[in-house]
């Protein structure tokens, strides 16, 4: 039965970068159950002579195939309509974005496949000072990169505004060096 458990270890990792070499060992291993199952039958026939073996294993066989293939379908499509990776917590990454000092809040948080071995991240954080940016976006790019291994981020900035000019709408636009 080692060979049973060795078919869905692959399949039952949150790991997304085992995904294709667990796939290539539960099609070999699955196999190898096939000819294991069909070697078994053949002895039992020529030693009791029970036919019904054969079509048990065959069965039995079938269930194990259409278990990890079952697996492995809610695996990739979870892939390719890019949804949340599912070795990834929403609510923590969404807690140590607004942890980094200088956020003061975090919405629009999206987290999705981009392969089986990359996951992506988009979100609007809201800052006290736009002057911190830089400091927050290397902070916060680092952070989500080693804690949660997410490497591709999009984040869009917003602060409060000055209003210098009261409660009138105006761009500042300031000259341009003249050196």
């Amino acid at each position: 039965m080692n060979h049973v458990r060795c078919v869905f270890h692959g399949l039952r990792t949150n790991d997304p970068v085992s995904l294709v070499t667990s796939n290539r060992s539960s099609f070999t291993v699955c196999r190898a159950d096939s000819s294991v199952a069909a070697i078994v039958a053949g002895v039992v026939i020529l030693t009791t002579g029970w036919t019904p073996i054969d079509p048990l294993l065959s069965l039995l066989t079938s269930v194990l195939i259409l278990r990890s293939t079952w697996r492995l379908l809610a695996r990739t499509t979870g892939v390719l309509m890019e949804g949340v990776p599912s070795h990834l917590d929403y609510q923590a990454i969404g807690q140590a974005l607004s942890q980094v000092a200088g956020v003061t809040s975090v919405h629009d948080l999206h987290v999705w496949h981009v392969s089986a071995r990359h996951a992506a991240l988009s979100a609007h954080v809201a800052i006290d000072d736009g002057t911190q940016w830089p400091r927050i976006l290397a902070e916060t790019r680092a952070m989500l990169a080693t804690r949660f291994d997410i490497d591709h981020v999009t984040l869009q900035p917003s602060w409060p505004a000055s209003h210098p000019f009261g409660d009138r709408r105006v761009i500042p636009i300031t000259p341009a060096d003249s050196g």
